[in-house]
């Protein structure tokens, strides 16, 4: 077994509890962010990714006040998408939301636990990632060395 099927399990379980958290946060419209949402293990480090869902870091850090505007075209599809409105009420609406957000942030409501839904897993999952990594690498390294003694041993015969 190598490192990388070691670490399966905890990849696997980082990638269902961020996802998981976007959805308990109510993030999920289309699906696309959740869907787009990965975690690997790149030679010796744990990586995520939201794929081309570049709105993922504002929907995980949410946006200052007074900041860039949202696009409105993201806007009217959420609403439609949502089913809030649909046609020229959508796009009027998006123009308000749009100003909601510039003057007020998002979350707009200030509810801060509708951000963070990546970091949020990491923190509450400290102890599991630690022991998984300290017992897939100390695996890892005790298999490194028991086939260099192995070799050592074949080269003195």
């Amino acid at each position: 077994m190598n490192l990388e099927e070691k670490l399966k399990p905890l990849i696997d379980f980082l990638e269902t509890e961020i996802k998981g958290e976007l959805e308990r946060q109510g993030h999920v419209a289309t699906g696309k962010l959740r869907d787009q949402i990965k975690v690997s293990l790149q030679k010796w480090t744990i990586t995520g990714s939201a794929g081309d869902a570049f709105y993922a870091k504002y929907v995980d850090w949410g946006r200052r006040p007074g900041g860039k505007r949202v696009p409105i075209q993201a806007l009217i599809n959420w609403i439609e998408i949502k089913g809030f409105a649909h046609g020229n009420k959508a796009v009027n609406m998006a123009w308000a939301v749009q100003h909601a957000i510039w003057k007020n942030g998002v979350p707009t409501d200030k509810d801060e636990g509708k951000k963070m839904f990546v970091t949020r897993v990491l923190e509450r999952s400290q102890v599991k990632i630690f022991d998984d990594i300290k017992n897939a690498v100390g695996f890892y390294f005790n298999a490194e060395i028991e086939n260099i003694i192995r070799q050592v041993k074949y080269v003195r015969n």
